[in-house]
């Protein structure tokens, strides 16, 4: 938006992205792009989200596939958890992260086992005070708001699960980051993208529309009743968005 308006698509080597579905965008930010996204020379996007942007009408010839960079953590000390089993939730605490839909499967799935499981949420937002609000007026154990984390490499590393029921949202950063370092996700499936990687058995799969079902499956996997092959996740990830990826990728744009 800020290029746009200093009218920096008349550089030539001035390219912008997206990483992010339509449907996550305000109208007013999809107006912006289709007044200003095809006056540029060259466009990151990636080619799973071209279908979603035709509104756009950019030229495919100057349409390069958008591969990000991603934080690639290293498991340190250990987290001091005070559950056995621990679940994450990281992203804002905005409605469309779906946290409030993730402390309603946790209260399920507590109702459905016996183990000593504990959730998660990091990050801060104007839903935080209702959502620790509504943990506190349903009496629901073992929920934990960490607000905003400076060093996320404990927690995130050590945790048990990772899961995502953001709306309209696809492989986020943090799924990439996960299956990464190898760490389980439960995700829901919002993009053909995130269909792609489901069927590479990266993740487990969620229904936000059947929190009882997709408490079911979390069960499963807690039970050891899922097995989730680690090493194939790792090589999968890697494969995708690992260090010598992004440096091939980039190598060939520019050389």
């Amino acid at each position: 938006m800020y290029s746009s308006f200093l009218s920096l698509y008349k550089f030539k080597n001035v390219w912008p992205s997206i990483d992010a579905n339509s449907s996550q965008l305000p109208f007013v930010i999809k107006t912006l792009y289709f007044l200003y996204a095809s006056k540029y020379a060259k466009f990151f996007l990636s080619t799973q989200l071209i279908e979603e942007y035709k509104y756009l009408f950019l030229d495919l010839k100057n349409i390069y596939d958008g591969t990000l960079f991603i934080t690639q953590r290293k498991k340190s000390e250990q987290y001091p958890f005070k559950t056995k089993l621990n679940i994450l939730s990281i992203g804002r605490c905005i409605k469309q992260k779906g946290h409030l839909q993730l402390i309603q499967l946790f209260n399920i799935l507590q109702k459905k086992t016996n183990l000593d499981i504990g959730l998660h949420i990091i990050g801060a937002g104007s839903e935080l005070l209702k959502l620790k609000k509504y943990v506190q007026l349903n009496n629901i154990n073992n929920v934990f708001f960490h607000g905003n984390i400076t060093n996320l490499d404990p927690i995130f590393t050590t945790a048990t699960l990772i899961v995502k029921l953001s709306i309209g949202e696809g492989i986020n950063s943090i799924v990439r980051e996960a299956l990464l370092c190898g760490i389980p996700v439960a995700t829901t499936i919002e993009t053909h993208y995130c269909e792609t990687i489901y069927k590479k058995k990266t993740f487990i799969k969620l229904d936000r529309n059947d929190l009882n079902k997709s408490a079911e499956t979390i069960k499963d996997f807690l039970n050891a009743k899922t097995t989730i092959n680690i090493e194939n996740i790792k090589k999968t990830a890697n494969d995708l968005w690992g260090s010598e990826a992004i440096k091939s990728y980039y190598l060939k744009l520019f050389l």
